[in-house]
């Protein structure tokens, strides 16, 4: 073909040759160009219906522009040849780029980003790669560019060609070298299967290639191609710290979810990989990420937009420091750095054990004291290093079940289970005593390690704990370190009424959620105290209790945060007046820095201290990864927060936190996954499908698919109509958003919702009431940054719209340090803006919004159905916005 002349197109030279034809350079006479010809081979170009798809993606293609896909300029045919022109790319492939150790951390950036972006502009115009590999990427000579080539080419011949069935003639011939050279190394399961494709094999071929960017080795590996299918299909890829401990922890879990075996669990769009990359790269070029050198495998929802009327609102209080803390001020950021890498090292280590929960041999009223029983030793078992000890919370789960130790212990990722039997014989005329029954099983095998029963004084109940733990911590060939006897052994009151009623008042502490619940704890706990005034452990958890009710019941008639913080307060200074250095008592310290004065880093440096004295703890990590959302560090929140998933894989409460989390990044799909596993553990729990419906909507912006969900979603009437009038607001038909609402007993039509339908004089009266509910709530909480949305609403649905700025703007103010739940109020600022035609103001936060993570966030979808931009349709600037995130 060299010196030949095809049409208008001169062949000067090979540039390779593949599946679909040879490549060669050419001089396109009639442009004065230099360009890439590739000549279709005959079955390609002899087929009319293949030759037609082929012209059609070709056409697609040409379509995109996008800088980093190699341009097409025609489908020819001229003398007897078929073929494509393409832009000329002058470079080197990427599999000559990727050094033995892999890429430095920004080259890495600098490449697998613009290759994510490539792959998400094709796959939004319906085009799958389907052979992508370094041997069709390159790196240009003049400035860098990444250029995927062959995209969307080499789709006819893998559909058309059963891969397993190949790769077993290569191998038949010996031809190991080109197939394991070639593109099985990078083809996904179910492209290696025959199975049907659609772009979700290109993250898992984007996996392999991120992978071997990262560490210099592929993921899957074989003696011949068909070893090597047989690792696509059946091996777990060795995690990239085997290969090199000092990349990031989150790039190891980007690339292994990429290169899930099924297609679902991978992520569902490379944009979301993209996304990770890009979130990843700021934390590296900020000094934020987190080495590590092992990957671990291991709520609330909120209204979309009107957050501030859930009843469970949270007083946000202004944060008055010191000169000296605002010295420490990046302290404990790094000390959660130094400590997330420590933590996370050790969890990978640990043995792990589950305390059961120990049945009680006596009448219901006494079942507070096996679950005590159960408490105690579980929480010392947990401050030995070296036992991962799954929390309280998550083997409570498991009373009364039936299931076999096999069956939980998978369930709860352990190796050693403990549970028993618990009898308490009263006296009525002396002491009493109890009877406990220990049994310690290896799991699997179902083998007893050791067994036996404790018959005491109830007085000497707590050496009786202290003897289980050491003896499981010998069975467990485990050493004690220094202060651990004394740990183990301590006893935290001499009272026995006392102790009994911090039982009963610990397993009503265990769902604080419940108002009921939460204030008989405290009253049981003030019992304690009362019986027993040097109880620590008491005053710490009345503390926690007072703390709690400032965060979750301020809304509350009859609730006073001001002075529930203030005995927050004096409770604390009890504890710390018998031993400040406690852990139960840096809990507190903790907690109440958090959720009583919303002081974040204070709560944090306790947290961090906590965390030496309690290693493995789930509550400790739980409430660092907690803190570390409301600092805006949500990706070292994940960290912590997936850790205490670990040692408690049952807390529902944690889950939902995580799949928020999730979301707020805009990870839609892994935070459905971790939905999915909230409604797993908690099928009863409606909350959760509420937040997975919300969820699905930003993620995908398909209602069809959200409307079957609601439809089939087992749930109360009450949430299904919740629901149903958030997707008729999406839907935007009004008139059913109505009737669902005048079909529920105790609702009252959302005043907006009577506004699109013109019923301006009962909308206005709706607004009236708001407006008059939130200055009667404010005179009681004038520091709620949740009233004053709340009254900035009202006040934008009755047109004063200068007076409901200065409120959302007052709101602003107030909850400035939260960046959890302070980008909920710009979002609303931004509808008021748009409402009141101040459309720079309103695109402005726009803008800044679609790149900032918070719970249920503003996306394309919101902006695309959302009856509050109307106004901002017609603008220019909106469409752009549209366009750029579409």
């Amino acid at each position: 073909m060299i010196g030949k002349t095809i049409g208008h197109y001169e062949i000067t030279g090979l540039l390779g040759k593949g599946g679909m034809g040879e490549v060669y350079l050419a001089r396109d006479s009639s442009l004065g160009r230099d360009v890439a010809l590739k000549v279709l081979p005959p079955e390609v170009a002899t087929d009319p219906d293949r030759l037609e798809r082929l012209q059609r993606e070709a056409k697609a293609l040409a379509a995109l522009d996008h800088p980093n896909i190699v341009t097409v300029h025609s489908v020819e045919e001229a003398d007897g040849a078929h073929f494509i022109t393409m832009g000329l790319v002058e470079g080197r492939r990427l599999d000559e780029l990727i050094p033995g150790a892999g890429l430095r951390l920004d080259k890495f950036f600098e490449i697998a980003i613009p290759l994510a972006e490539a792959l998400s502009a094709a796959h939004g115009k319906g085009i799958t790669h389907r052979d992508l590999k370094p041997q069709n990427i390159m790196v240009t000579a003049e400035d860098g560019r990444l250029i995927v080539l062959d995209f969307g080419l080499a789709m006819q011949r893998q559909t058309e060609t059963n891969v397993l069935e190949t790769t077993q003639q290569a191998t038949e011939a010996t031809t190991l070298e080109d197939i394991v050279a070639g593109t099985v190394p990078y083809m996904s399961p179910e492209q290696l299967e025959g199975r049907p494709l659609d772009h979700r094999t290109d993250v898992f071929s984007l996996g392999v290639i991120l992978y071997e960017m990262a560490c210099g080795q592929r993921p899957f590996r074989g003696e011949s191609s068909a070893s090597l299918v047989s690792s696509i299909l059946r091996d777990p890829p060795p995690p990239l710290a085997d290969h090199r401990t000092e990349l990031p922890y989150h790039l190891g879990r980007v690339i292994l979810r990429c290169l899930e075996k099924d297609p679902k669990r991978r992520y569902q769009a490379a944009l979301d990989v993209r996304n990770e990359l890009e979130g990843l790269e700021k934390e590296v070029e900020s000094g934020a990420r987190r080495p590590s050198s092992a990957e671990i495998g291991a709520a609330r929802p909120t209204h979309p937009k009107r957050w501030w009327l859930v009843a469970a609102g949270a007083l946000m209080l202004v944060a008055i420091v010191g000169v000296w803390w605002i010295k420490q001020v990046a302290k404990p950021a790094a000390e959660a750095q130094k400590h997330s890498d420590a933590a996370a090292a050790r969890t990978e280590d640990l043995k792990m054990i589950a305390v059961l929960p120990f049945d009680s041999i006596g009448p219901p009223e006494e079942e507070y004291f096996a679950a005590g029983i159960t408490g105690e030793i579980t929480s010392r078992l947990a401050g030995i290093a070296g036992l991962g000890v799954i929390s309280r919370k998550s083997a409570a789960t498991y009373a009364e079940t039936d299931k076999t130790v096999s069956v939980i212990a998978k369930e709860l990722g352990v190796e050693y289970l403990l549970g028993g039997t618990v009898r308490w014989a009263r006296s009525g005329d002396g002491p009493s005593r109890v009877r406990v029954a220990p049994e310690l099983i290896q799991v699997p095998g179902d083998i007893e390690l050791w067994s036996d029963i404790y018959d005491r004084m109830i007085d000497d109940i707590f050496e009786v704990q202290s003897e289980i733990a050491v003896r499981v911590i010998e069975e467990l060939g485990l050493q004690l370190g220094a202060g651990d006897r004394e740990l183990l052994t301590a006893r935290p009151t001499e009272n026995m009424a006392a102790y009994q009623a911090y039982l009963q008042a610990e397993e009503a502490w265990q769902n604080p959620q419940d108002w009921e619940r939460l204030t008989r704890a405290g009253e049981l706990y003030a019992r304690a105290t009362e019986l027993d005034p040097s109880f620590v452990e008491a005053w710490a958890r009345r503390a926690q209790v007072a703390a709690f009710r400032v965060l979750a019941f301020s809304w509350r008639q009859g609730e006073d945060p001001v002075l529930r913080l203030a005995e927050a307060e004096e409770h604390l200074a009890r504890a710390e007046a018998i031993d400040p250095d406690a852990s139960i008592v840096r809990l507190a310290r903790g907690y109440v820095a958090y959720w009583g004065r919303r002081e974040y880093e204070p709560a944090l440096r306790e947290f961090l201290a906590l965390e030496k004295l309690q290693p493995n703890s789930s509550e400790v990590a739980e409430g660092i990864g907690y803190i570390l959302r409301r600092q805006g560090k949500l990706r070292e929140a994940l960290d912590q927060m997936e850790r205490a998933y670990r040692l408690d894989p049952r807390d529902l409460q944690n889950v939902s936190a995580i799949a928020e989390t999730y979301g707020a990044l805009r990870l839609f799909d892994e935070a459905i996954r971790w939905h999915d596993k909230a409604i797993e553990i908690a099928p009863d729990n409606e909350s959760a499908y509420s937040a997975k419906a919300r969820t699905m909507f930003k993620g995908s912006g398909d209602l069809v698919a959200l409307r079957a969900f609601i439809d089939t979603a087992p749930v109360s009437d009450e949430t299904r109509a919740s629901m149903l009038f958030e997707l008729a607001i999406r839907e935007r038909d009004f008139e059913r958003a109505l009737a669902v609402a005048l079909s529920r007993e105790g609702w009252s039509p959302h005043a907006f919702v009577l506004q699109a339908l013109g019923h301006d004089d009962e909308a206005v009266q709706e607004f009236e009431k708001e407006l008059q509910e939130a200055d009667r709530e404010l005179e009681r909480l004038p520091d709620e940054p949740r009233l004053h949305a709340r009254r900035g609403y009202a006040l934008q649905g009755l047109g004063r719209f200068d007076e409901a700025i200065a409120e959302l703007n007052r709101a602003q103010e107030m909850i400035q340090s939260d960046q959890w739940d302070g980008p909920s109020v710009a979002e609303d600022l931004a509808s008021l803006y748009a409402a009141a035609g101040k459309h720079d103001g309103a695109i402005a936060l726009i803008e800044d919004l679609l790149q900032k993570p918070y719970p249920y966030p503003i996306t394309i979808h919101d902006l695309r159905v959302g009856y509050e931009w109307d106004r901002l349709r017609d603008d220019p600037r909106f469409q752009a916005l549209l366009d750029e995130y579409n």
